[in-house]
């Protein structure tokens, strides 16, 4: 399923892009009578106003989680890592110029994200993403931070800085762009999200052509509605995960 999208997204993408903030209108239904300037104002308010709310209700939990995590091992609270931003430039490349240009930088602004570490210290920043919560790399309380994705809520923070959004394509670490072509570079033109389709259809696990498949769904059909019932999805894929 996750190929198949990712076919008829290429094919789509290939005949046109522009990042979000080149678009000029948006999907049929998702408040049409207002500029896309306006559209992308209301999606970092929501971002903004959900940012600030979560990091206000859950600060005791926060708090608690950072707590377990430093008793857990020896390291940080939080887990800190380069992943690759939003690319804000036309989506059209001009020239092999520019290629080279988009091959030295990845194309994307580059940030820090943040996590509650959930391995110990001296594991590998760069190595390839446990796929089990039984890895041995995982700390105990991380094997629930993960389970839950609770892991993620420092990312909150990435959100207020505005590097990345509530939902948006998957934040990738330098070495996975690096890897890919100039169609799968199309996915950089919104920002990374803390969910997003990928979170719901593949999980955090999800190989990278499933990925950037539903990516690129995303970015050549975002809407403000969109945004708002992947984050409905989302609430619903936590309650399902904690029962795990």
């Amino acid at each position: 399923m996750g190929k198949a999208l990712e076919h008829r997204a290429v094919v789509a993408t290939a005949v046109q892009f522009k990042p979000l903030e080149a678009r000029d209108r948006g999907p049929r239904g998702d408040l049409t009578g207002l500029s896309l300037e306006t559209r992308l104002l209301i999606k970092r308010g929501v971002d903004l106003v959900i940012a600030l709310g979560l990091c206000l209700i859950c600060l005791p939990a926060l708090l608690i989680l950072g707590s377990m995590v430093r008793m857990s091992s020896k390291g940080p609270v939080f887990f800190r890592q380069v992943r690759i931003g939003q690319d804000r430039r036309s989506g059209s490349a001009c020239g092999r110029a520019g290629d080279e240009r988009r091959r030295e930088n990845l194309g994307g602004r580059r940030f820090e994200i943040y996590k509650f570490r959930t391995m110990y210290a001296d594991a590998p920043a760069y190595a390839p993403t446990p796929s089990d919560v039984a890895d041995p790399r995982i700390v105990p309380i991380g094997r629930l931070l993960r389970r839950t994705c609770l892991d993620e809520l420092p990312q909150l923070i990435n959100v207020i800085k505005g590097e990345m959004s509530l939902v948006g394509p998957r934040p990738e670490m330098p070495f996975i762009v690096a890897k890919y072509d100039r169609i799968q570079r199309r996915r950089l033109g919104a920002k990374p999200g803390i969910t997003g389709p990928w979170q719901i259809k593949c999980g955090r696990n999800g190989g990278m052509h499933d990925v950037v498949g539903w990516d690129l769904d995303y970015v050549m059909n975002w809407s403000l509605r969109k945004d708002l019932w992947l984050l409905a999805e989302t609430f619903l894929f936590a309650l399902r995960r904690r029962n795990i």
